[in-house]
């Protein structure tokens, strides 16, 4: 079902939102903690909307720039190249981050 609208967006996003930040919710929790103990509704607005500010500002950045950068001509002679080698590179860092945990590689692992 396609979304539309505004507020369409908006219910579409909440879920998304839990999913992408759910360590989010910890510091959720301590701000609204603090705006309800200084009990200004002006100061929880405040920090809601640096905290949302702080989070989409750097991804909407980055999707301006990954849109940029697709429109480049001489990228995309290598784009198969970048997208190999940015998977691999996550690849390999999921695999480290695991040794890390389970120490299969103790030589590796922190």
């Amino acid at each position: 079902m396609p979304v539309k609208g505004a507020w369409g967006a908006f219910l579409l996003g909440v879920p998304f939102a839990v999913a992408i930040c759910p360590v989010c919710t910890p510091a959720l929790v301590v701000m609204l903690g603090v705006a309800a103990g200084i009990g200004s509704p002006f100061f929880g607005a405040a920090l809601l909307l640096a905290f949302a500010l702080g989070r989409a500002v750097p991804l909407g950045l980055g999707a301006l720039a990954i849109g940029w950068l697709e429109h480049l001509r001489p990228l995309g002679k290598g784009q198969r190249a970048f997208e190999i080698t940015g998977g691999v590179t996550l690849i390999l860092s999921g695999l480290y981050l695991l040794n890390v945990y389970f120490v299969i590689v103790p030589s590796l692992a922190l």
